[in-house]
């Protein structure tokens, strides 16, 4: 090959024919949804070991997201309404939760965000499909309500000016 047939940038373009071109990057770094009379039910790929996981968040979980509450609190000892309930923690900048689970193969944390709008959308979804019935939701909802409110309680007596940890004198 002469120097004037060689691309400098020849690398680049190779790169870019892979997983970097078209939907394959979106595909390694996106969220599938599918609302099901179980709950709903995330496919993703773990960002560690790029094998595909599914979660399934049952009815419960859905709705004390919904309620802005960690559903292994809000269930935690509760196996009667969640078998097994996934741990999230709030992110206020992105306005979403993110799951403290890990992947089974790797142990990296789910690069998962559940965005504070989402639980509401999945349940107008059950609803529609009759997946949840309004009762049901309705006790869920009161359960996981009681729960937040509780959470809150010890926060609101703080006031505004105590650090966690720290006693009113």
């Amino acid at each position: 090959m002469s120097d004037q047939d060689y691309d400098q940038f020849q690398d680049i373009v190779n790169a870019a024919t892979g997983i970097f071109e078209g939907s394959g990057l979106r595909a390694h770094d996106s969220v599938s949804t599918a609302v099901r009379p179980e709950g709903v039910v995330l496919e993703f790929v773990c960002q560690g070991c790029s094998r595909g996981q599914q979660v399934t968040l049952e009815w419960p979980e859905v709705i004390a997201l919904k309620y802005g509450v960690d559903p292994a609190f809000a269930y935690r000892g509760r196996q009667d309404i969640v078998r097994s309930p996934m741990s999230f923690k709030p992110l206020s900048k992105e306005s979403a939760w993110a799951p403290q689970e890990t992947c089974s193969n790797d142990g990296w944390h789910y690069a998962l965000r559940i965005f504070f709008d989402e639980p509401e959308r999945w349940l107008q979804q059950a609803r529609r499909a009759g997946y949840i019935g309004t009762q049901a939701e309705q006790q869920l909802s009161q359960f996981a309500t009681q729960i937040a409110a509780r959470a809150r309680a010890p926060q609101q007596q703080m006031g505004p000016q105590m650090a966690p940890g720290m006693v009113r004198r």
